[in-house]
Parts: structure tokens; C-alpha cells; sequence
């Protein structure tokens, strides 16, 4: 086989990651600086600051930012690699950081849906009912909560496929082969969530009907009255 076939062969073979690369470097551009305004907006509008669900937006916008500046690249990096580069430790890090955000962004989610649902259920008492300082609080528990979870499966269970003191061809948690693992990840990070805004959805759609058909019901009457003075 000629040099010129094998030089067309490598680039076959390597075309197809560079536009995966180009793909991933282009998401995460449009990730980075969509969620940053997102945030900026936040900080520099004291009305949308007050507001409970922009809070809960603004830290949706804080996952998916972690994600175009921590995720994305690392991942982009080890698949041109073709191994996992950066050591251990930050192998430890990175998967914490990756496990957690993707699960506060499913908590975020299910938190707007609940507020949403208050929102509509409340009425006037709403706004005491869900005050700024609970939201702060329910965040902040759940960030840590989550974080503190994914910390003592990396460092406390024996997580690195490889030794620490060897070079790292996977970055992976062990503990992803366990079926509790996996049956554990099933329920919380997707049976639950699921359930809970297939719920709050309904309940959100049925209130909003009603309402609906409770103001034609009184513009009806209203319209029938009005045709019995004037007759």
C-alpha cells in the first residue's frame, strides 16, 4: 500500500473526532457565554435578584456554566488524548464535579416546577410561603448534600480503576458497575424527578384549566345578566 493510501486512511479515521472536537469546543463557547449573561443579568438587575424564580434560574445557569468550563473541556482533552492525562486526584475532582452538577441541574428542574406549582396553589400567601432566605437555605443543602455524597464515593470507596501511583488510562468510579450504584442513580436522578414533574406539570395544567373555565363561566353570566336588564 502506497504512503499517499495510508495517509488517506489516517485521515478518514481522524476526521470524524475533529468534527466531534469542533462540535463539543462550539457548545461549549455557546454554553460559557449564554449562561454567563444569564448570571451577569442576575447580578446587575436588584428586581430579578428579589425574585425566587430567577434564583432558582440563576443556579440552573451556575451547573450548566460549570459544565462549559470544567466538563466539556476535560472531556474534549481526554478523548483526543486517548487516556486520561491529568492524574488521579483531579480524575477524583472532576468526576465529584461532573456527578454533582448533573444532579442539581434535575433537583433545579424539579425545584422550578415546585415553584411554579406554589406559585399557582398559594395565591396571595405565596409570597410568604416561598421567601427568598428558603430558597437560599434549600439550595445550599442540596449543593451540599450532593457534593458531599459524591466526595466519599471518590475518596472513601475505591473509586480509580488503576492505582493512584500508576497512569490513568480511564477516569471512571468504580462503584459505577455495582447495581446499587446504578439502581441508586435510576431512582434519584431520574425516577423521582420524573414522577415529581409529571405531577406538578399536571397539577400546574389542571389549575390553570380551571381558572380558565372559572372566567368564562363569569363572563357567561355576566353577558346573561346584562341581556336581562337591558331586555
Amino acid at each position: 500500500m502506497s504512503s499517499s493510501s495510508y495517509e488517506e486512511e489516517d485521515e478518514t479515521i481522524y476526521a470524524p473526532l475533529w468534527t466531534v472536537v469542533s462540535v463539543n469546543v462550539v457548545l461549549c463557547v455557546v454554553t460559557v457565554v449564554g449562561n454567563a449573561m444569564v448570571i451577569a443579568a442576575y447580578i446587575r438587575d436588584e428586581k430579578i435578584r428579589k425574585t425566587v424564580a430567577y434564583t432558582l434560574i440563576l443556579n440552573l445557569s451556575i451547573t450548566d456554566l460549570l459544565v462549559g468550563l470544567f466538563i466539556f473541556p476535560i472531556n474534549t482533552v481526554w478523548w483526543i488524548q486517548d487516556s486520561w492525562m491529568l492524574g488521579a486526584i483531579v480524575c477524583k475532582l472532576w468526576l465529584v464535579l461532573d456527578y454533582s452538577v448533573l444532579m442539581m441541574s434535575t433537583f433545579t428542574i424539579v425545584f422550578i416546577s415546585l415553584d411554579r406549582y406554589w406559585l399557582l396553589t398559594k395565591g396571595l400567601d405565596y409570597q410568604r410561603f416561598q421567601t427568598f432566605r428558603q430558597v437560599i437555605v434549600i439550595l445550599s443543602l442540596a449543593w451540599a448534600t450532593t457534593l458531599l455524597l459524591y466526595l466519599s464515593i471518590a475518596f472513601l470507596y475505591p473509586t480509580i480503576i488503576v492505582e493512584e501511583n500508576a497512569d490513568l488510562e480511564e477516569c471512571e468510579l468504580k462503584v459505577v458497575a455495582s447495581t446499587w450504584f446504578n439502581f441508586f442513580e435510576l431512582i434519584v436522578q431520574f425516577i423521582i424527578p420524573f414522577a415529581a414533574l409529571l405531577f406538578l406539570n399536571y397539577q400546574v395544567y389542571s389549575n390553570i384549566r380551571e381558572r380558565a373555565r372559572g372566567m368564562v363561566t363569569v363572563r357567561y353570566e355576566s353577558s346573561v345578566s346584562d341581556a336581562r336588564i337591558t331586555s
